[in-house]
């Protein structure tokens, strides 16, 4: 951690960045951007993606490991010898029946049925309803 603490604050006086130049410039906060120079955090993928996406001259196995050179010498793939496409082949290939079955639903399979009202509910004789609201009014329901 402490090497890629290192390696970042390079980064900050090579490009001639302020921290918060730098954060605004790879978008980032600033404060993540502190908070990992600081080693109160660990650096992020996304962090480290974002300056490599900002800055793609730089390598990106120095940044992580501090393997190789600073600047960004791309490895080149030997291409002298043509290789066979993949999707250059003629032959088909038969494709198995992937059809699924059906899951099977979990829990149980119950009807719902409504539960009866309480007769002491229905059998009382309803004087008022009163409803308040937040704002410290209220209202009366009498019936008729």
């Amino acid at each position: 951690m402490e090497n890629f603490i290192n390696r970042l604050e390079f980064l900050l006086k090579h490009f001639e960045l302020s921290a918060s130049a730098f954060a605004d410039k790879i978008g980032v906060q600033r404060s993540s951007l502190s908070h990992i120079l600081s080693g109160r955090n660990k650096v992020s993928l996304d962090f480290i993606l974002k300056i490599n996406d900002t800055f793609p001259e730089l390598n990106l196995e120095w940044l992580i490991k501090g393997i190789g050179s600073f600047s960004g010498e791309k490895k080149q793939t030997d291409l002298g010898t043509p290789t066979a496409d993949l999707f250059s082949s003629t032959s088909k290939i038969e494709t198995p029946n992937t059809t699924l079955p059906p899951a099977p639903l979990e829990g149980k399979k119950e009807a719902i049925t409504p539960k009866p009202i309480p007769d002491f509910l229905t059998s009382a004789d309803m004087e008022q309803i009163v409803v308040f609201y937040k704002d410290g009014t209220f209202t009366t329901y009498k019936p008729r």
